[in-house]
């Protein structure tokens, strides 16, 4: 009997693993920097604020990051319309009723009334729902 303990599946391209990691760090960075700013009263965000090195360097980094966050975003929208349009790429991350129908049946199997979990596509409802 076949094992596959060192099946690797590859689903995303460099740069799209690039463009998922740069995304991470800009969102953690717009949470840092605008948390901070709205509860400046607390100890903890007036550490963050002294790290920054003060208020107005916060704000500045947290536009200039909103600006490279909005960047992303697009190119990423504009990358994906494209791709859909030229058909290099499947619509796939689009939400269907398949989608719907299998949160239903993952909820019976979870409270033991379905014998499996639902079978999903790529990328299940899950993903989806968060993407």
């Amino acid at each position: 009997m076949k094992t596959y303990t060192n099946l690797y599946i590859r689903r995303f391209s460099n740069y799209r693993i690039i463009e998922h990691q740069l995304n991470a760090v800009v969102f953690a960075l717009l949470v840092i920097t605008g948390l901070s700013q709205k509860f400046h009263d607390s100890a903890f965000s007036q550490w963050i604020i002294a790290s920054f090195g003060g208020i107005d360097m916060m704000r500045l980094v947290h536009r200039s990051v909103g600006v490279v966050f909005t960047a992303l975003l697009a190119a990423h929208t504009l990358q994906a319309a494209i791709g859909i349009v030229y058909k290099r790429w499947q619509p796939s991350m689009i939400v269907t009723i398949k989608d719907f129908k299998d949160a239903v049946e993952n909820i019976f199997f979870y409270f033991g009334l379905a014998k499996h979990p639902a079978r999903c596509d790529r990328y299940d409802y899950r993903q989806k729902f968060e993407y």
